[in-house]
């Protein structure tokens, strides 16, 4: 796996691949590679490696691929976030063990992004977690926001939660300003993007959730 020295321009995106499935990691090295904004500083196929990358290079974005055959994911996340205070972890799932996604989340993953999603979401995923306050600070984002809400929240199914942990980031973000009352101009003002966009991200948040409208989600 590659770890060698990367040259990085200064608005790149510092980013780590962690995965033993080298399928996987080939097809996450193409989607980042056809980035300009993002540069990846290494690729890890063990616990060992993913450590000693991370803390020589300090990547801002670490995926990490949670369904790694015969690793300590959970105690890999643990120890990135607490050696590697600056980075950033984002899980990589097929949903097979919904368990464990969830103690990942716990462990302190800020996102979760499926392996059955289109390209694009991933990007969507990397770029929305790498705005200056998401740089600056890791608890400013929330990872799994829709669970703590309220008592009645605590019992959601396995298909409710799968839809859940679809959301990106940035649709994460569209939805708890929708929650607090904010129209189409105010999110995109908010978040610095067009109306255009905010009008998609809703769509796929409708579709992910599969809600028909403002008042159902």
């Amino acid at each position: 796996m590659s770890d060698g020295h990367v040259e990085v321009h200064k608005h790149q995106t510092q980013a780590l691949i962690v995965t033993n499935n080298q399928m996987i990691s080939a097809g996450i090295r193409m989607i980042l590679q056809a980035q300009p904004h993002i540069a990846i500083m290494g690729e890890a196929s063990s616990v060992h490696h993913a450590l000693e990358i991370a803390l020589r290079e300090h990547p801002q974005i670490i995926l990490i691929d949670l369904d790694m055959s015969g690793a300590h994911v959970l105690g890999l996340i643990r120890d990135l976030l607490t050696r590697a205070e600056q980075s950033l972890v984002l899980i990589l799932s097929d949903l097979r063990d919904g368990n464990l996604l969830r103690e990942a989340l716990s462990s302190g993953a800020v996102g979760v992004v499926l392996k059955v999603q289109p390209p694009a979401v991933l990007i969507a995923a990397i770029e929305s977690l790498c705005t200056g306050e998401s740089q600056s600070n890791r608890t400013k984002i929330p990872s799994t926001p829709f669970l703590h809400t309220s008592p009645r929240h605590t019992k959601l199914s396995e298909k409710e939660l799968q839809r859940i942990h679809a959301l990106t980031a940035r649709e994460r973000q569209v939805v708890g300003l929708i929650g607090k009352g904010l129209k189409n101009k105010e999110i995109a003002d908010q978040l610095c993007i067009s109306e255009t966009t905010v009008r998609h991200h809703l769509t796929n948040i409708f579709g992910k959730l599969d809600v028909a409208d403002r008042q159902q989600l």
